[in-house]
């Protein structure tokens, strides 16, 4: 029984019993690794049941590919006009897109631009989250249209929401993408609060409408971290050893020997007994070992002035990039910020 209701519901989505089981985005992937394995009539396949299952509230990226895929695909099949209507589909989707010339064929393009004439399509999309400078701070929204013609934007506030007054509309004449920007001083910007994004796009073949919700809020800067201290091993040695000198060694065994000589030279025979030879021996051997150690560890230090310069100047540059780290804080916390937030749609 199970069987024949997953066979039936797979049939009236237009799915396989597998493909009836499978996320969107596996079924996407299996679709491109069809593509590429030279499979473009399996490749519609997969596609055309992607679409057809997908709900209201997929994301528009998965459904923009999927009908760009199927869209090329078709085209490469000879379908055109299916081609033509998965092209449109994507304009309408993300009227942002463009093709690359260096990635796509020139006649695929021309399909592409001239199935783009036929739709009337306004896109927006502002930075998700922005801080601005609430004294002389923009808030910037880019605007995409299919065809040249003319964009009307303007803020206004959602009901109840505490915002200020509707903003006076940005007017603008667009052949293909442009920038609106708004103040968001508090004389003639955004107080804190939620709005509208309204875009009213007017062409010679039509108009077209789009939105979107976003919010303002006071807030405060996040301070810059400091830079950490140069690696040890950016800095060079700022002296080397120079050669070993024989003096103390010959001033070590020299002394060493007369300690032991003198003793037993200019002793007198009857005071020269066992310990004052051996107590000679003992400081004689001390001085030259004492001598030796001279020789091997007493090598002295040559300093490097190119060298110690080029360390001065490596830890001087980290200080002044830090104190200017440190003047922007404290000019960022002395300084009024709004958040502007978009608000993702329902």
């Amino acid at each position: 029984m199970r069987v024949a209701l997953l066979l039936a519901v797979s049939f009236l989505f237009g799915l396989g019993p597998l493909e009836a089981q499978i996320r969107p985005e596996e079924l996407l992937a299996r679709a491109v690794a069809m593509s590429d394995a030279g499979e473009p009539e399996r490749t519609v396949e997969l596609l055309r049941q992607l679409l057809n299952g997908l709900p209201a509230g997929a994301a528009p990226p998965l459904r923009r590919e999927a009908h760009l895929r199927l869209a090329m695909t078709s085209w490469s099949l000879g379908l055109l006009d299916s081609a033509a209507v998965h092209f449109q589909a994507v304009v309408r989707a993300d009227p942002f897109l463009r093709l690359d010339p260096d990635d796509y064929n020139p006649e695929l393009l021309t399909a592409f631009d001239a199935a783009r004439r036929t739709v009337i399509a306004v896109g927006v999309r502002p930075s998700l989250d922005t801080l601005v400078d609430a004294r002389t701070g923009r808030w910037q929204v880019a605007v995409a249209v299919s065809q040249p013609g003319q964009v009307r934007v303007r803020l206004a506030p959602a009901t109840g929401s505490g915002g200020g007054p509707e903003t006076r509309p940005v007017v603008l004449a667009v052949e293909s993408n442009a920038i609106a920007s708004f103040a968001v001083a508090d004389s003639d910007g955004l107080a804190p609060g939620t709005y509208r994004l309204l875009v009213d796009y007017s062409a010679p073949a039509g108009t077209a409408a789009s939105g979107l919700s976003f919010e303002v809020a006071q807030a405060t800067t996040d301070s810059l971290a400091h830079e950490p201290p140069p690696a040890d091993s950016l800095f060079r040695l700022e002296f080397r050893w120079g050669p070993r000198s024989r003096g103390p060694l010959l001033r070590g065994v020299g002394v060493g020997v007369g300690a032991v000589a003198i003793p037993l030279l200019l002793g007198h025979h009857q005071l020269r007994t066992g310990s004052t030879t051996t107590r000679a021996l003992f400081v004689g051997a001390t001085v030259s070992i004492a001598g030796i150690a001279a020789h091997f560890l007493g090598r002295p230090k040559q300093l490097l002035p190119e060298n110690i310069e080029y360390n001065r100047a490596l830890r001087s540059a980290w200080e002044e990039r830090n104190g200017s780290i440190i003047a922007t804080n404290a000019a960022r916390r002395t300084t009024p910020m709004l958040r502007v937030h978009v608000v993702p749609e329902p």
